[in-house]
C-alpha cells in the first residue's frame, strides 16, 4: 500500500512540468499560466470525506481556494490568463477552420447538376467554396453565398434518452 500512495503522490506532483514549462515560457511559443497555491491545500490524494458523497473534501477545497483568491496578485492572474484566452480566440475566428472547429459546420452540396455523385460533403467553407467553383457553373446557384448557407450544416449532439422513456 505504501508503494501505491508513493506512485500517487508521484503522478499527482505537477512540480516536474511546471519546472519543464517554466523554462519553455521564454520562447514565445505559448503562453503559461499556474493557477494553483504554491502551499497546497492539504489533502491527499485520495481524500474523500464522508466516503460517499465527499461534501468535506469538497468544502475544504471550496473554502481555500476562496482563501487563495484572496491574496494580492492571484485575481490579477486569472485576469490576465483569460485576456490572453481572448485575443487567441479571436486570431482563431478569423481562420478559415474557425466555423467547423466552433460549431461543427460542414456542408452538404444541394446544388442542382452536382457532378461529384460520391462525396457530396465538404469539412470547411473554403473547400466548398472550391467545390462551387471549380465543379458548377455559375448557373448552377444564383449567389455563391446564398448557396453555401443553403447547404452548410451545423452536427448536432444526439438527445440523451430521458431515463422515463420506454
Amino acid at each position: 500500500m505504501t508503494s501505491i500512495r508513493s506512485g500517487l503522490y508521484e503522478l499527482g506532483d505537477p512540480e516536474e512540468v511546471h519546472a519543464q514549462l517554466e523554462r519553455g515560457e521564454d520562447s514565445g511559443e505559448y503562453f503559461y499560466y499556474r493557477l494553483n497555491d504554491e502551499a497546497g491545500i492539504q489533502i491527499e490524494m485520495d481524500e474523500w470525506k464522508p466516503r460517499k458523497v465527499g461534501i468535506n473534501t469538497t468544502e475544504k477545497m471550496k473554502e481555500n481556494f476562496r482563501i487563495w483568491l484572496q491574496r494580492d496578485g492571484v485575481e490579477d492572474k486569472f485576469r490576465n490568463c483569460a485576456k490572453q484566452l481572448v485575443e487567441l480566440r479571436r486570431v482563431r475566428m478569423t481562420t478559415p477552420r474557425w466555423e467547423q472547429f466552433a460549431l461543427g459546420q460542414y456542408f452538404v452540396c444541394r446544388v442542382r447538376n452536382c457532378p461529384n455523385d460520391e462525396d457530396k460533403q465538404w469539412s470547411s467553407r473554403a473547400k466548398f467554396e472550391t467545390h462551387l467553383r471549380n465543379e458548377h457553373v455559375a448557373e448552377d446557384y444564383v449567389d455563391l453565398f446564398e448557396a453555401q448557407e443553403r447547404c452548410r450544416q451545423v452536427w448536432k449532439y444526439p438527445p440523451v434518452p430521458s431515463e422515463t422513456s420506454p
